[in-house]
């Protein structure tokens, strides 16, 4: 009778060992995403900044910017800074030949988006 015991809350056992080691990695990989989205995200404002700066010292330089170039590649730690379309065309400015080389292979997460005339679309 014991024996029969055993082999009834066995099964049981294992699945809320199984559930357990589940939610711990779970958790562990939310807290991984939370933890480099909050250090990414704390540059975000640096790279807005540092890409219209870029941007207008192109501008002064007599750089032409309506092709839509990848200004930097690293214009703060996690972010690139690129010129799209005015008003943005998603046919043209998705595409990742038109993309700057960090974010279209995934070196880095986040880009910076503006204008030839260096006006923020968006910064993701």
């Amino acid at each position: 009778m014991l024996k029969q015991n055993y082999k009834e809350f066995r099964p049981a056992k294992i699945t809320v060992y199984v559930f357990v080691v589940v939610l711990s990695v779970v958790l562990g990989f939310i807290i991984l995403a939370l933890i480099s989205n909050g250090a990414d995200n704390e540059y975000k404002e640096e790279a807005i900044q540092s890409c219209i700066a870029l941007c207008k010292n192109e501008i002064a330089k007599d750089t032409i910017l309506n092709s839509g170039p990848c200004l930097s590649n690293n214009i703060a730690p996690g972010w690139a800074c690129d010129i799209v379309s005015s008003p943005r065309n998603k046919l043209i400015d998705d595409l990742p030949d038109n993309q700057c080389a960090a974010y279209k292979n995934r070196v880095i997460r986040h880009i910076v988006e503006i204008t030839p005339n260096c006006v923020l679309i968006k910064a993701r």
